[in-house]
């Protein structure tokens, strides 16, 4: 009667024995099966101190790359603005002329890349109402600041076209400016233009 030493297991002892094999599944594997972050960061701290050492290196590098980057070229673009003194002549907005100008010192112009987050390039008339401003080759939205108007907009929109050989490929004459007293900006080409 050997079998009478031995005790018959109670349940509340085969439930605690299956509730500890089941805990320890569980911590092995994970709930899904998978170990949990934390039994990885417990088992093994390292791999998250070298990623925590290695994330800032690899974008130390890629900004170093970027900044490397060689610039696309430029090109140098330059124009007129005046200043009409007197009433703009001509039966037409685009017949208009100005009888009497002056340089428009001082006068900003803006260039708007035409794409998404595209960027301004501005330059400032000079003295004698000469701007410049340098370009990368692309496409432009032209802007004169203050102008309340362009009234010759439908025959030289307000766009600037710079080719990859530099000269404005599209619409030269929107280089070219007269700002009369109404603060009204004509696109005036000069004359063989």
């Amino acid at each position: 009667m050997a079998a009478s030493n031995q005790h018959a297991p109670s349940p509340r002892d085969t439930a605690r024995e299956r509730h500890q094999g089941c805990l320890r599944h569980t911590r092995m594997r994970g709930i899904s099966g998978w170990p949990s972050a934390s039994q990885v960061f417990a088992r093994t701290g390292k791999p998250i101190r070298y990623a925590l050492i290695l994330i800032p290196l690899v974008a130390a590098f890629g900004l170093a790359f970027i900044i490397t980057q060689p610039s696309p070229p430029t090109f140098r673009q330059d124009g007129r603005i005046s200043v009409c003194v007197a009433p703009m002549q001509g039966g037409s907005p685009s017949e208009a002329f100005c009888p009497s100008e002056r340089p428009a010192i001082g006068q900003e112009i803006n260039f708007q890349e035409a794409k998404l987050f595209g960027r301004t390039f501005s330059a400032y008339a000079d003295h004698n109402g000469v701007f410049v401003v340098e370009l990368p080759a692309g496409r432009y939205t032209v802007s004169v600041e203050g102008c309340k108007d362009y009234p010759v907009r439908k025959s030289y929109p307000l766009e600037l076209t710079v080719s990859s050989t530099g000269w404005p490929g599209w619409n030269p004459p929107a280089l070219y400016w007269v700002v009369d007293d109404a603060r009204r900006c004509w696109s005036v080409p000069p004359a063989g233009l």
